[in-house]
């Protein structure tokens, strides 16, 4: 991840603890929500299907942050980390391609290996003008248990938002649906700056 490859510093609040606490850069609402102050995204609990599981900033003040959902579909996990960053000048596609080397190390839990990148291009998103998305798609494995992977970065202005997501291949259309209605609720909820 590129704020990291920068030396910021990473605050990781757990999932037990977010209902209490919100970490830096955000405000806690009564029914669990994270906003994030500086761009007013809001981000509950329970969005699309996804709970949230972690939130991350990756500077001191919470500036720029990562928030992490899963869901489980036909038994098999689905994971989507959505970071925020404003980096000047930053486009989608720089975006992503800076990124492509270390697509899985967002995913080192999940000890994939024999990633591969798959596809690339030019993302289209309802409501977005053109060329403000872009995605690369791989490949990997976990164990026999082949998996897909995503990372897309979108242009919001002054924000530059990203999503890395991992699924077992598996339930791979129904993955891609989910992430689909999940990014639409997202973008509902922010940034607003």
């Amino acid at each position: 991840m590129l704020p990291l490859l920068l030396g910021l510093v990473t605050a990781t609040v757990p999932a037990s603890a977010q209902k209490r606490e919100a970490g830096p850069g955000f405000s806690l609402k009564k029914d669990g929500t994270l906003v994030h102050r500086k761009s007013g995204t809001r981000f509950p609990v329970q969005l699309a299907g996804f709970t949230r599981a972690r939130a991350t900033a990756f500077d001191k003040k919470g500036h720029d942050f990562a928030i992490s959902y899963s869901q489980t579909i036909a038994g098999k996990p689905v994971v989507a980390r959505i970071a925020m960053i404003h980096i000047e000048g930053l486009r989608p596609k720089e975006h992503v391609l800076s990124l492509k080397p270390v697509i899985g190390t967002y995913f080192r839990d999940l000890k994939l290996s024999g990633v591969r990148p798959q596809s690339e291009g030019p993302l289209s998103l309802k409501g977005m003008k053109p060329g403000s998305g872009y995605q690369a798609r791989f490949s990997a494995r976990l164990g026999r248990t082949p998996y897909e992977m995503s990372l897309t970065a979108v242009n919001f202005g002054y924000w530059d938002a990203r999503m890395t997501a991992a699924y077992p291949r598996a339930v791979a259309p129904q993955a891609q649906a989910r992430l689909v209605v999940l990014v639409d609720e997202l973008m509902k909820t922010g940034p607003r700056r």
